[in-house]
């Protein structure tokens, strides 16, 4: 019994827009990455909690929105414990996705003031793997 060959994606053969990944579009407010590294869902479903739930505290019109500018793309496989070597790889255990030096993970619509947001920046950055950096649109 043949089985169908399942392709991963290859990092040299994605082509991004490089203007857009670097620049703010949505929001007033990015959150830009200063490292580069392996972001998992869970990575970003605690940042996306910890800032709206910051954000509830502060604007009580709740008129922040959020703009998440991430897509996780690349499958990790696990094979099953007491399982022998061989066979091929295990079936996907999660999906994460690489982030280089400079790009805008998340934009933020709000109209809290700069300073206020900045405490809510670093008081939801804490557990994050990388280093991050709040910005501003340039008007």
């Amino acid at each position: 019994m043949l089985k169908k060959k399942t392709f991963k994606f290859d990092l040299n053969k994605i082509s991004f827009n490089l203007a857009k990944k670097y620049r703010i579009i949505f929001g007033n407010y990015g959150i830009k990455s200063l490292t580069r590294g392996l972001i998992d869902h869970k990575n970003i479903e605690s940042l996306r909690r910890k800032l709206s739930k910051q954000l509830k505290k502060i604007n009580n019109l709740n008129r922040s929105k959020l703009f998440f500018r991430l897509s996780l793309w690349k499958s990790f496989t696990h094979k099953p414990m007491l399982s022998r070597m061989g066979k091929g790889a295990g079936t996907i255990d999660r999906w994460k996705t690489f982030i280089n030096k400079g790009v805008i993970l998340i934009e933020i619509n709000t109209n809290v003031p700069f300073s206020a947001l900045l405490k809510i920046f670093f008081r939801s950055i804490k557990t994050f793997p990388l280093n991050l950096l709040l910005i501003r649109k340039n008007m």
